[in-house]
């Protein structure tokens, strides 16, 4: 109803009103905005809170992984969270990132899961990966 780009019942949960945060606003200090925090389904007033990626080299492979949360809470109704790992050899402004292989489009279907990626690397070449998460209605 104050159309700050986050649910009133998101808000309501988390802050107990709809003037505490906005699609602007970073309650708990972390560097994610309100907004983004809602998108990736972490606590907005804990700043320890938050999404991240574990790489680890093993056998060979870069293995890569990250807890992924289903939307089960109040303010995602008929809400999938989507993930999706990308790579790109140049991080930057206007840097191309691609979709890792098999991890274009990853959901949880409920609770949390860990989902791992093992990527092998090519001979003498620097990598960067980030992830990307985002809210989209079922259909």
């Amino acid at each position: 109803t104050d159309n700050d780009l986050l649910p009133d019942s998101w808000e309501q949960r988390w802050f107990a009103n709809l003037t505490t945060a906005n699609s602007e606003t970073d309650t708990d200090g972390d560097g994610l905005s309100d907004r983004a925090e809602y998108v990736a389904g972490t606590d907005p007033t804990h700043p320890t809170s938050n999404l991240s990626l574990a790489v680890r080299w093993q056998q060979g492979q870069v293995e890569i992984s990250f807890s992924a949360r289903a939307v089960d809470a109040p303010g995602y109704q008929n809400a999938v969270r989507h993930y999706r790992l990308e790579t790109t050899a140049l991080p930057g402004p206007g840097a191309a990132w691609s979709p890792v292989p098999g991890f274009a489009d990853r959901t949880v279907a409920s609770g949390t899961e860990t989902l791992n990626c093992a990527v092998t690397p090519e001979a003498e070449a620097v990598r960067f990966y980030r992830l990307r998460v985002w809210l989209q209605q079922k259909p």
